[in-house]
């Protein structure tokens, strides 16, 4: 039996309706091909990386709360020393001093808190408490201060080798801190140096420090 023209009609629309194989659709690929997908994230690398304090850098940042807590009470302890050899601009000085120390302390926990971490307090010595000499002491704040620089340095690095930016540009705030505490620190020491064995002087410098 022939075909009849609505037969024709017919097989013609259902051909047009395939794709052929040259079709290529916006993404490039054949219209027949699946379009790839992501891999998930587990296998495209460690999904905390990039992300804030974990490993090393929270490690520091974790002890570095008991160390500015640690700060906090050694400047007290110089204070009262000060103020028992009765140079009040001394104890003035280093009272002040302990409580930045504290408002330092409670930026990391504070920090520490905002990522969600579990803080850890460590352990704390007691602080030095008598000094040979208003001089030692002195030289003994610049070389906290100094201490506690590398401290700072040491977890900027260990932020910026884990990507850790987050915490980068939080520790930055203390770097520029620390360069005005080790001037501060350097400059009480050079005066105490000019001073030390002068009685005058020494009285003159503790009244200009209050």
């Amino acid at each position: 039996m022939g075909k009849t023209l609505m037969d024709v009609l017919s097989a013609r629309s259902t051909d047009s309706e395939k794709p052929s194989a040259d079709t290529v659709n916006i993404f490039g690929k054949s219209a027949e091909e699946p379009v790839a997908t992501p891999a998930p994230a587990e296998e495209n690398g460690d999904k905390k990386s990039g992300m804030p304090l974990s490993g090393k850098v929270l490690e520091l940042v974790n002890a570095q709360y008991t160390k500015e807590a640690l700060s906090s009470e050694i400047y007290y302890a110089m204070s009262a020393y000060f103020a028992d050899i009765k140079l009040e601009g001394f104890a003035a000085y280093f009272r002040k001093a302990a409580e930045e120390e504290r408002k330092h302390a409670m930026k990391f926990f504070d920090y520490l808190v905002k990522c969600n971490v579990l803080i850890k307090p460590q352990t704390m010595e007691a602080p030095k408490s008598k000094f040979d000499s208003p001089k030692a002491a002195c030289t003994f704040f610049l070389e906290h201060e100094q201490e506690v620089t590398r401290l700072i340095q040491a977890i900027a690095d260990a932020a910026m080798s884990a990507k850790d930016f987050y915490t980068f540009e939080f520790i930055g705030w203390f770097l520029q801190e620390q360069l005005e505490e080790v001037r501060k620190a350097e400059d009480l020491s050079k005066k105490m140096a000019l001073v030390a064995d002068d009685r005058a002087g020494l009285l003159l410098l503790d009244y200009h420090l209050e």
